[in-house]
């Protein structure tokens, strides 16, 4: 039961980190872009 938990727990961290990731990078080219408008 404990390291199956442990498995799920540790997947739930990695599906965390990646949705993080793509958040981040989606804010990243949002900002970019909104800048790049302001430029022009």
């Amino acid at each position: 039961m404990g390291t199956i938990f442990a498995f799920t727990n540790s997947d739930i961290i990695g599906l965390i980190i990646a949705i993080a990731l793509v958040a981040l990078t989606i804010a990243v080219c949002f900002y970019l872009l909104s800048k790049k408008d302001k430029k022009n």
